[in-house]
């Protein structure tokens, strides 16, 4: 026990010294509700945000939390250091681009369409035939799907904006997901007469540091966040989160390794 204690002592000096008074973080979100978004009083909200707020008590850092386009998000991140980005999906191609925090997510991604539409997908060469799917500007299916030889893609800066246009039918196709499609169409005030006709994918969605943050303090960052899921915070959010979620979209979610699959 006393080594243990020592142990984390020595992380928290760790994570002091790294982070001492001269030095500041930036923490940076992308709109994926109910992951991540803003509220009506300009807030960030959501589950990933709760997870978020909990590392910085944990890292004993107070700074405002933000919301904008991904596209913009990987472009800060690029061009400096100590930036905490949430909530991106793993991939072979972003695998060095950045320092991986810790899992907080797992998320389907599907292709929907309008109720009504008589479309069948059965495979991504299916889906190369359709004219203009719907994606978000430097979102990670955007990425995903041009490289797999994708040429046929509708880039807009915030999912809404395709939910929107499908719901209009300007738009056959949008690659999203079901909870953050259901959540939206409240938000719009809109009824959800969309199905899903194909799983494109599954991800692990990540919290994640700019690749120009020092290996030292990411390290100390990514124990932060190992310490939250030991002492059981963040099953405990994932659980609020779960029964909040489950009220209004049932069957859409569960708890697996501590942390909800979308």
């Amino acid at each position: 026990m006393e080594r243990l204690i020592y142990f984390f002592l020595s992380v928290y000096l760790f994570i002091g010294n790294a982070y001492g008074q001269s030095e500041s973080m930036r923490v940076i979100g992308v709109d994926e509700p109910p992951a991540s978004y803003l509220a009506d009083n300009g807030q960030a909200e959501g589950y990933v945000v709760d997870i978020v707020k909990a590392l910085l008590d944990e890292l004993n850092i107070s700074t405002n939390i933000q919301i904008s386009p991904e596209a913009r998000v990987i472009n800060i991140a690029k061009n400096n250091e100590n930036i905490l980005l949430f909530s991106f999906s793993r991939t072979a191609f972003r695998e060095h681009s950045f320092h991986w925090i810790g899992k907080v997510l797992t998320k389907k991604w599907q292709a929907f369409t309008t109720v009504d539409n008589t479309l069948e997908i059965n495979s991504l060469q299916d889906l190369k035939q359709i004219n203009n799917i719907g994606v978000v500007r430097g979102d990670v299916r955007e990425e995903w799907l041009i490289n797999r030889g994708f040429n046929n893609l509708y880039s807009v800066t915030y999912p809404a904006q395709n939910v929107r246009l499908l719901a209009k039918k300007r738009l056959p196709i949008i690659i999203y997901e079901q909870q953050g499609l259901s959540y939206i169409c409240r938000q719009l005030n809109i009824e959800n007469e969309f199905k899903s006709i194909f799983t494109v994918h599954q991800s692990d969605v990540y919290l994640l540091m700019s690749k120009r943050t020092s290996p030292e303090v990411a390290a100390n960052v990514t124990q932060a966040f190992y310490h939250l899921k030991q002492s059981g915070k963040l099953r405990e959010i994932s659980e609020r989160w779960y029964a909040k979620l489950a009220l209004l979209y049932p069957n859409m979610y569960s708890i697996e390794e501590d942390i909800l699959s979308f």
